[in-house]
């Protein structure tokens, strides 16, 4: 192991327990400002609720019980095992972060080591870039999770605004530009419009809008899936344009799926109109239309479900773990290995979306009878036996 990942592993453990200078920690963020790489495993572990758990119990160590089962098979003194068991503690804590520091592949960052030996390596959550197709032809991938437009047309992005020019050319030009949000697989989205509407954009979506709203009516377009919390201006009606139906909105908030032909629209809060060719259908708060080709109707909508994404977590009820398994291959980027069918089991709970493949496989494995095998992205699977 090199002595540079094994000395970053142990400022590691320090921050986390907070025993860093005020010297040695702004030294220690720089580093992170300056090495995605170390900056992603540092959030990884701030957020590993599990690994700190394991960490903390080696801290509680009973060092003299230890001391007493270890003597039996050594003359060691007392003092000498306890020292050593406890900085064999700290020492198993370093080597841990400091391995799955070392071992990560150079070519995919999120392919690290398992911490709990279980599978040959784990993944962490996606950190995909944003696309901001601009009308003016520039194409921009960003990493930011959040794009405000301000009252002058610009866009704002990390609390800096993009240098595009582009409200010069909203403030020469007779009709509305659109520009397009595209968000990819694995990553969710914000853009505070410059009315103040917000829309919350859902992993593999797009969004086109204008910088500033005018005329008589505000009006974007949506492929994909987006929360809406709509501001309130009867003088200038807000209308979302789905693929062969439309939402009219004064001020509510409400959840649109629109993929191809399945669209899904839930109403949270106010009241919407749904238009789908001559039809057109209202909606009350907690009911959600369905539409496809084939069909067009009112339901009672499962509003845990519909929000689950934006909260930051996936929910089933009685899932089938097909579904389950194919959602979370579309978020890691997986390659199924399907050797073995998947096991006619049903999975109930939430699941994290920021958290690592392995915790999300260990709670399937608890619910149903099977074991999985993960080597790199390809994730197997097999009957318990």
């Amino acid at each position: 192991m090199e002595k540079e990942e094994f000395e970053f592993a142990l400022q590691v453990i320090k921050y986390l327990k907070k025993e860093l200078t005020a010297e040695e920690e702004t030294h220690f963020l720089e580093q992170l400002d300056q090495d995605e790489k170390k900056k992603g495993l540092l959030e990884y572990y701030q957020g590993s609720g599990e690994w700190l758990d394991r960490f903390h119990r080696m801290e509680k160590l009973n060092l003299d019980l230890e001391w007493e089962r270890f003597s039996r098979r050594t003359h060691s003194s007392k003092y000498v095992i306890k020292t050593l068991i406890k900085y064999a503690a700290i020492l198993i804590s370093v080597v841990a972060v400091s391995f799955l520091f070392y071992k990560s592949p150079s070519k995919d960052h999120a392919i690290v080591a398992d911490i709990t030996g279980k599978y040959h390596n784990d993944v962490l959550p996606p950190d995909n870039m944003t696309r901001l197709k601009l009308a003016n032809g520039k194409t921009l991938s960003l990493h930011a999770t959040e794009f405000i437009i301000n009252k002058r047309g610009e866009i704002m992005v990390n609390g800096k605004t993009l240098a595009t020019g582009l409200s010069q050319e909203a403030d020469q030009s007779d009709s509305v530009i659109y520009h397009t949000l595209e968000v990819p697989k694995g990553t969710t989205s914000k853009v505070i419009l410059g009315d103040g509407t917000q829309i919350y954009l859902n992993a593999s979506s797009k969004l086109q809008f204008p910088l500033q709203f005018t005329g008589k009516e505000r009006s974007v377009s949506l492929e994909g899936e987006g929360f809406f919390d709509v501001t309130k201006n009867s003088d200038m009606p807000f209308t979302v344009l789905l693929n062969g139906a439309s939402i009219d909105v004064l001020g509510t908030t409400f959840n649109i799926s629109s993929h191809q032909n399945n669209m899904r629209t839930t109403l949270i809060e106010g009241a919407i109109l749904f238009r789908a060719g001559a039809q057109t259908i209202p909606l009350k708060p907690g009911q959600e239309v369905v539409a496809n080709e084939k069909i067009l109707r009112i339901e009672e909508a499962d509003l845990e479900k519909t929000l689950a994404w934006k909260e930051g977590y996936f929910h089933y009820n009685g899932a089938d773990l097909v579904v389950v398994l194919k959602e979370l291959a579309d978020w890691y980027d997986l390659d199924l290995d399907d050797t073995y069918a998947i096991p006619n089991k049903h999975f109930s709970g939430d699941i994290s979306r920021t958290g690592t493949l392995t915790e999300a496989l260990n709670l399937l494995e608890r619910a149903g009878e099977i074991t999985f095998d993960l080597k790199g992205r390809k994730l197997a699977w097999k009957p318990r036996k």
